[in-house]
């Protein structure tokens, strides 16, 4: 493959996290003004009304699939890891909660094995042990800074490593967009039926930014659809720590989180583990 080829899935894959850095940083900006469930209804409703305007003309074509039951039970884990994530990073900081979060990867190989009997050599056990430490250490279980929602991340790592495993079993076949709506309607819907227990009234300063949430996330995963399209996974993959770094320069100049030393310690463990799954693959 061409060099400029390889470099432009490279910033697409790039672009799509700083897309969804931005959102995340919107989302704990309007968790500080409503409960964190009705953020998280922001988020899928948003969304779901982006790609209803762009795709309304195609919505029947594109909600045509053969394996609807794998595509809600798909929408419910990344539904559930949203929840967690968004539970996360509003009390322990965007910094931890991301680096936690990036435990997915490694849990997704482990899920491969024991699930799609997928073999599994020695080095990435190896690698998956590591990750896990790193997690370990940022989440500090014995330690005075030690907090329980520190588990809501990798929860939500847990969750998106089997939308990962349903993805894989989904295959090639079905249209990426196909998942992408049934995502965000699903998501809607649950989100809607809970959001209604915590729901405060949304104030109009807040439309935009709300709007804003939908436009991010569509476009975060059109940029990954279009990525993925140019290069192999395995090598795209080893940019998602990406999302720390973005994630901790918000931290530190719009909410004043200072990563701490076990945060910088466990996300070297973390990310080696991720950089020793990918050389793996190759």
């Amino acid at each position: 493959m061409p060099r400029s080829i390889k470099a432009k899935a490279i910033m697409l894959f790039l672009f799509a996290w700083l897309n969804f850095s931005v959102m995340e940083v919107i989302a704990k900006h309007l968790a500080g003004s409503y409960p964190v469930l009705q953020v998280v209804w922001m988020r899928f409703s948003s969304q779901a009304f982006v790609l209803l305007i762009f795709f309304l003309p195609k919505i029947k074509i594109k909600l045509k699939s053969n394996r609807i039951f794998l595509h809600i039970c798909r929408s419910v884990c990344l539904y559930l890891a949203a929840n967690f994530f968004f539970i996360g990073f509003t009390n322990i900081g965007l910094a931890n909660a991301t680096a936690i979060y990036n435990l997915s990867p490694l849990i997704l190989t482990l899920g491969g094995f024991f699930i799609l009997k997928e073999r599994i050599q020695g080095i990435k056990i190896f690698s998956v042990i590591i990750g896990v430490l790193g997690a370990i250490i940022i989440i500090n279980p014995t330690g005075t800074n030690s907090s329980i929602y520190a588990i809501f991340p990798a929860l939500a790592a847990v969750f998106l490593a089997i939308f990962g495993l349903i993805t894989r079993f989904l295959g090639s076949d079905e249209d990426p967009v196909t998942s992408l709506i049934y995502t965000a309607l699903i998501g809607t819907i649950l989100s809607s039926i809970i959001a209604i227990w915590f729901w405060q009234p949304i104030l109009p300063k807040h439309v935009m930014l709300i709007l804003s949430l939908g436009l991010l996330s569509s476009f975060g995963h059109f940029l990954f659809i279009k990525a993925f399209e140019i290069e192999e996974a395995s090598t795209l993959a080893t940019f998602s720590s990406a999302a720390i770094v973005f994630n901790t320069i918000w931290g530190i100049l719009i909410f004043s989180e200072m990563p701490t030393t076990t945060f910088y310690m466990g996300t070297i463990c973390i990310v080696l583990a991720g950089l020793m799954l990918i050389k793996n693959k190759k």
